[in-house]
């Protein structure tokens, strides 16, 4: 019941790339997401945005997840078929999983049994309020190794360094950057925090060693 996904491919194909699953907030949409992405990976990696359900009948609506249930079966069902397209040139191993506010809330709750999948998330004002050292335990148990949680909100950033505690209690890796009066955007301040962080997240990762930031944009 899903519309199709959308993928942003790499500028290069010399040699296989990783990969980056970016799910959309409500009211958002899949082109947006692989178009930001991919302009600030530079094109290196590939982007695979799930589209969710439309709004109504006018695409530039946006879409939304009914629920973490059938976003999580979205997104492995995509990565399946991201796979079976373009085989040899999608580095093997874990992905990073990117969501924005219902994709990152959402996220945060399908991907705690999948850190073999998605073995590092990063969560825009959204997922900050989802954890606590037992479910850190389970993402941690299953592969997970680090989260970056980006806020543009008060809220956000005070839930989000509660559930970074958990985490680094549990074991795992977890960081906190905040865009005080941003507000609740992926773009922006927030966008440029995020952009300082990803070499963070990409760190001990040889796959994503070309993956260069570019500018914000956006």
């Amino acid at each position: 019941g899903f519309l199709p996904a959308v993928v942003a491919l790499p500028a290069d194909w010399s040699r296989p790339r990783p990969a980056l699953v970016a799910a959309h907030g409500a009211g958002d949409g899949a082109r947006w997401q692989c178009e930001m992405w991919r302009h600030h990976l530079a094109a290196r990696g590939f982007v695979l945005c799930p589209a969710g359900v439309p709004f109504g009948k006018d695409p530039e609506a946006g879409a939304f997840f009914r629920n973490h249930h059938e976003l999580e079966r979205e997104v492995l069902a995509a990565l399946e078929a991201l796979r079976e397209a373009y085989g040899d040139a999608l580095a093997p191993g874990p992905l990073v999983y990117t969501g924005y506010s219902q994709g990152a809330t959402m996220g945060a709750l399908m991907l705690v049994n999948h850190g073999d999948v998605f073995d590092r998330l990063v969560l825009v004002e959204g997922g900050y309020g989802e954890w606590n050292v037992s479910i850190a335990k389970r993402y941690g148990a299953s592969g997970g190794q680090r989260v970056l949680f980006a806020c543009g909100i008060r809220t956000c950033d005070t839930k989000a360094r509660r559930s970074a505690d958990a985490l680094r209690r549990a074991g795992l890796d977890a960081r906190v950057e905040y865009a005080e009066g941003a507000g609740h955007t992926y773009g922006g301040a927030v966008a440029e925090k995020v952009l300082m962080a990803l070499d963070w997240v990409l760190e001990d990762d040889p796959r994503n060693q070309q993956v260069m930031v570019t500018d914000v944009g956006f």
